[in-house]
């Protein structure tokens, strides 16, 4: 099922995606939201309607890039910075990855 929804107010967004989420009901989903808040609020919302969700898996598109590219990068020996730690070393870095 394809469905594009475009508006400029939230309260639009927020309302096709309730109902799109409804319609699929004890079937696994991913949300993805520009803030982790606004995945949880949308899906909290649900329950407080419904009275349960479940399946449903929340991420922003950074998060899922990091979900996703984190296998590949562990069997490689590599590993991903995030949060703190992240910005902390960034200035460290130079243009080829290595630190200074």
């Amino acid at each position: 099922m394809k469905k594009l929804v475009t508006a400029f107010d939230t309260e639009s967004r927020l309302k096709a995606s309730t109902e799109f989420l409804q319609r699929l009901p004890n079937q696994e989903l991913l949300v993805i939201a520009g803030t982790r808040g606004a995945a949880d609020e949308l899906v909290r919302g649900i329950c407080a309607e419904t009275g349960a969700i479940f399946g449903i898996h929340r991420f922003t598109l950074l998060q899922l890039a990091l979900h996703a590219a984190t296998p590949r990068l562990v069997a490689s020996g590599k590993t991903v910075l995030a949060g703190e730690m992240r910005s902390q070393r960034a200035p460290c870095m130079n243009a080829a990855g290595k630190t200074n």
